[in-house]
């Protein structure tokens, strides 16, 4: 199956073709038990497995954006997965709608790993239902995770869905601003006060590995303390939540304090000196050569970073799309240029990666509570 997000991703094998009907949460076990009574004598052996219930609430419009993300996601981490979506109409009736079946994938040593799916219709008057229906069918020893992936406005009822989360995993750099970031960053799972989990986030790993190894070379490590400016480019008009995170992300490294808003900087305290962090559209996506909608139209591109005496230093980081190499550009004090590997992860694998995540994400939360603050400045100029 084609991947607008992955690339190819391996088809799965539907081990059962149910029709949806009426939501009946004990006829729903009665067919999972009853799918997988009859599974192994028309199939090789076949593999039952789940790490977590994975709750996934999407539009239409939204599921064939993330629907072979989702496959390649329960590949890599089996699941029981609630795919919650809204009837197309969305108005009409029918109430709440359901069926269940598996995905399944071909083992490496043979037969077929196996992971349950259930899916969810609602109509605007049987929304509110959802919560209590998948609270129900949850399997009770394993986490429940919720990912929020839709691009649109999320139904009132959805942070019900929350409330039976242990984790919540988001992505901020679908909300349409930067007004938005703080809110999504502040909110939790309301049972057992599990983390927050931000797919912005996980995908500034790459950077963050560049940047930090950049400076652990002596000549760049000498200069930090007298890190004065920080530009962070950026395809889009307005900076993406990984470009907030990246720069809370240093000034939770080097001790910077925002205070205040001189131009389009953002003025920091630093223990030495003060500093300022800017952020720049990139040029040629000012032009108009954008890429078409979600984060890659919105991705970093381009990271300088100058100190002043006793150690100047004007360094950057170039990276574009989905190259296997980054760019660092040494421009003082001599001019040099050398490649590094980027690790870019697409959407799925860092899905995966943070449904392993189990602690709370120190970085991460540091990170986001800077860049708040500076948003808060931002916003005010």
């Amino acid at each position: 199956m084609a991947s607008p997000v992955n690339g190819s991703t391996p088809a799965p094998t539907p081990l059962s073709s149910p029709e949806i009907r009426p939501f009946d949460a004990a006829a729903l076990e009665r067919d999972l038990r009853g799918m997988w009574r009859t599974a192994s004598p028309s199939h090789a052996t076949v593999y039952r497995a789940a790490l977590a219930n994975l709750i996934v609430p999407l539009s239409p419009s939204d599921f064939e954006r993330i629907g072979p993300v989702l496959i390649d996601v329960t590949r890599r981490h089996p699941a029981r997965l609630f795919r919650v979506g809204q009837t197309e109409s969305g108005t009409a009736g029918g109430g709440l709608r359901s069926y269940a079946t598996a995905l399944c994938h071909l083992r490496a040593g043979g037969g077929l790993i196996c992971t349950e799916e259930i899916v969810l219709s609602w109509d605007d008057a049987s929304g509110p239902l959802v919560p209590s229906a998948v609270a129900s069918l949850l399997v009770g020893d394993l986490p429940a995770v919720l990912l929020e992936l839709n691009q649109g406005l999320d139904p009132e009822w959805q942070e019900k869905l929350a409330g039976i989360a242990d984790v919540r995993i988001i992505d901020s750099s679908l909300a349409p601003s930067a007004a938005e970031y703080p809110s999504l960053w502040g909110c939790r799972p309301g049972r057992a006060g599990g983390p927050l989990h931000d797919l912005a986030w996980a995908r500034l790993a790459p950077w963050r590995e560049i940047l930090a190894e950049t400076f652990d070379r002596p000549e760049a490590a000498r200069a930090i303390s007298s890190i004065q400016d920080v530009a962070i480019h950026h395809l889009g008009a307005e900076p993406p939540s990984g470009a907030w995170l990246l720069a809370g992300w240093l000034a939770s490294r080097l001790g910077w304090t925002p205070r205040g808003l001189a131009g389009r900087h953002i003025r920091l305290d630093g223990p030495a000196r003060p500093a300022s962090v800017s952020f720049v559209e990139d040029e040629e996506d000012a032009s108009g050569n954008r890429a078409a909608g979600g984060p890659a139209s919105r991705a970093i591109v381009r990271v300088r970073i100058r100190s002043g005496a006793p150690a100047p230093l004007d360094v950057a980081v170039e990276h574009r799309g989905h190259a296997p190499t980054a760019r660092v550009v040494l421009l003082a004090p001599r001019a040099k240029e050398r490649d590094v590997p980027y690790a870019y992860r697409e959407l799925a694998a860092c899905i995966v990666g943070e449904l392993h995540r189990h602690e709370p994400n120190r970085a991460f939360e540091e990170a986001a509570r800077a860049a708040e603050k500076m948003i808060a400045l931002w916003r005010k100029g």
